[in-house]
């Protein structure tokens, strides 16, 4: 900040200006291929097959039962078994330990 500034010393506001004009592209493209970098970071979709539903069906259990059970809520367990919702890893391993299977048993890749 403090280069930037001594830069400016003795030069008009207009000089000033037209110089901050020629920098504005060259941060627009740098904040344009970042964003780029980013979602390709987070855009990349890996899905997970999930077997929640023949258990939860197969117990006779409602999705209500079933997040009483785990603490959550009846939303979570209906987005798990759309697939538009994966469990975090701590949810997954408390639906293992439920159902008495391996969490490899009931969330899959699709890759």
């Amino acid at each position: 900040m403090l280069i930037r500034f001594g830069r400016y010393l003795g030069r008009s506001r207009d000089e000033r200006n037209a110089e901050e004009e020629q920098q504005r592209p060259i941060a627009k493209n740098a904040m344009e291929s970042m964003l780029d970098i980013w979602k390709a970071c987070f855009t990349y979709s890996f899905t997970m097959k999930n077997r929640l539903r023949e258990l939860r069906t197969g117990r006779g259990w409602s999705q209500q039962e079933l997040a009483e059970r785990l603490g959550v809520s009846r939303q979570t367990i209906n987005a798990i078994e759309a697939e538009r919702y994966d469990a975090s890893l701590p949810l997954a391993l408390k639906i293992g330990k439920v159902f008495g299977v391996a969490v490899e048993k009931i969330f899959e890749s699709e890759d």
